[in-house]
């Protein structure tokens, strides 16, 4: 791990190119080493967001067994002291169960689209205009995080990683534009919903 961070060298192009906020996402490869260092530089131009994609233990060597533990906590560590704005954690093997079976050729794929869109949406709902809202704001002491997806007709909330201690919990809910215009017991189906 020290053999690639002392070794690399910050692509200044790449640096220059990152804006006011920055999502950085990483795992525990032999190329994750150098994400501390590269982070080092974005954090001072950047309010920077890590996703962290925790892998199965059970697919790790020794080595990928020690970065994993190392980045884990170090970037947990760093959220909480403030130094990054937070960080989400992801589980593979979560993800993996929520998508089910699919062919090997297309597993990758299919993990990344469910993370992604997901990130996606939660993007695009916070910088949206709500129809409704009970949101009070954040708390600013939970910067630890993860993301899940649910549906209204179902009480299953299926989190991408399973947090010791959860301060709050956010849901966006994305109603069809009719379905807000028809359905008079949505705001009945939402309020009791238990997830």
């Amino acid at each position: 791990m020290q053999k690639y961070e002392s070794s690399f060298k910050t692509p200044k192009k790449f640096l220059d190119s990152v804006r006011s906020e920055c999502l950085f996402i990483t795992s525990c490869g032999h190329v994750s080493s150098a994400s501390l260092k590269i982070l080092q530089e974005v954090s001072k131009k950047s309010k920077v967001q890590i996703m962290y994609l925790v892998p199965d233990a059970n697919n790790l060597t020794k080595t990928k067994r020690l970065h994993n533990n190392l980045l884990f906590n170090v970037f947990q560590e760093y959220a909480r002291s403030g130094v990054f704005e937070s960080v989400f954690l992801v589980d593979n093997k979560k993800i993996s169960d929520i998508i089910g079976p699919v062919p090997i050729l297309k597993y990758w794929n299919s993990v990344n689209e469910l993370i992604c869109t997901t990130y996606n949406m939660i993007n695009i709902f916070e910088h949206t205009e709500p129809v409704f809202t009970t949101f009070s704001g954040k708390n600013e002491a939970a910067r630890i995080q993860t993301l899940g997806i649910s549906a209204l007709e179902q009480a299953e909330n299926k989190s991408f990683f399973s947090l010791d201690l959860i301060k709050e919990e956010w849901y966006y809910y994305a109603i069809p534009q009719k379905m807000l215009e028809e359905d008079e017991s949505l705001m009945q189906k939402i309020q009791t919903q238990k997830v």
